[in-house]
């Protein structure tokens, strides 16, 4: 060391020299206006990866609905979740609503592919026939559902005030897709018996509150004539609850008859509440028909004097 250099003077130039040292090392910052565009260096997922996020997210519209904007490509992808379920109800879509649906439907025919599950609510808020029983865009939007899988149809309470004529053949439609595998009617009265034949390729059939009407006078309840059928088709489930005993009659008097499409000889699951002793004969009816072949059984008891009737039937069945 110099005498003229003082010790702090040395400290202050090694510290000089590892600061430069330093600086040749650091690598040179990238400027975003230079060449490179910004695009290019946003990493992109895999579309594997984002499938996933989608169908994670399925049952979350707002984030469904944000990413369907990010990208064009995301766009296909999340419409075929965002439209997958469709409930037309006035309890939880008001008129401007559907009309919007009937018009991305009609525009755009891809996305009525995409419905796999219906339901219709028939009620208004006044309590009186729905916004959809009179619509007259309803028929419309119901032919775009070309790929159907479950439909809900529920509170019709008498087709004789309603514009059936109008919205028969669109349901009709609906009833004959080979893609409809389960169907339940709830709480409709003199729903026509006839419509039952339409049901080519159902597999899942429930009824809830629901009564038939057998008439073929009534120009209301005039179907046209069904598909004819290659081969009948086997119903695996049937559910009636809350319906009349003559409900059950009906059925299964018109299921018997060999003209009909449906067939519930080969069911394996079968539904009655409540079990009451004038529907014995028609319950008896079906598990004898179906007693190689039916696995499961519910019921519940309507009246005490049901019980002689059951260990008959239990016995002649399959189930566990």
């Amino acid at each position: 060391m110099s005498p003229r250099t003082s010790k702090d003077e040395c400290i202050v130039g090694k510290y000089s020299q590892r600061q430069s040292r330093a600086r040749c090392m650091r690598p040179a910052a990238v400027s975003t206006k230079q060449s490179f565009p910004l695009a290019m260096m946003i990493p992109t997922l895999p579309l594997e990866v984002i499938d996933a996020i989608i169908d994670e997210s399925s049952a979350d519209r707002p984030t469904l609905q944000a990413l369907a904007l990010t990208h064009h490509g995301y766009l296909d992808r999340c419409q075929k979740h965002l439209f997958r379920d469709v409930e037309l109800s006035t309890a939880r879509i008001i008129p401007q609503q559907h009309s919007r649906l009937h018009e991305a439907l009609v525009h755009q025919s891809h996305l009525g592919a995409y419905v796999k599950t219906l339901k219709i609510s028939l009620p208004d808020y006044r309590g009186e026939l729905a916004y959809a029983t009179y619509s007259t865009t309803l028929p419309g939007t119901l032919d775009k559902m070309t790929h159907l899988q479950a439909l809900h149809i529920t509170y019709l309470p008498n087709l004789s005030l309603s514009k059936w004529g109008e919205l028969r053949n669109s349901l009709l439609n609906l009833f004959s897709l080979a893609t409809l595998e389960s169907v339940v009617f709830e709480s409709i009265m003199y729903f026509p018996l006839q419509a039952l034949d339409w049901f080519c390729y159902v597999k899942d059939l429930c009824f809830s509150h629901v009564s038939f009407n057998t008439g073929s006078s009534s120009s209301l309840l005039t179907l046209p004539t069904p598909p004819p059928p290659t081969d009948r088709n086997r119903l695996k489930s049937l559910s009636f609850r809350y319906c009349p005993s003559q409900t059950l009659e009906f059925f299964v008097k018109h299921t018997r008859n060999p003209n009909s499409t449906l067939c519930i000889d080969h069911l394996e699951s079968f539904t009655i509440n409540p079990w009451t002793e004038p529907s014995s004969d028609s319950i008896m009816e079906i598990l004898i028909g179906c007693r190689e072949h039916v696995r499961g059984l519910r019921w519940a008891l309507g009246s005490t004097e049901s019980c002689t009737f059951i260990s008959p039937l239990l016995a002649q069945c399959n189930t566990d």
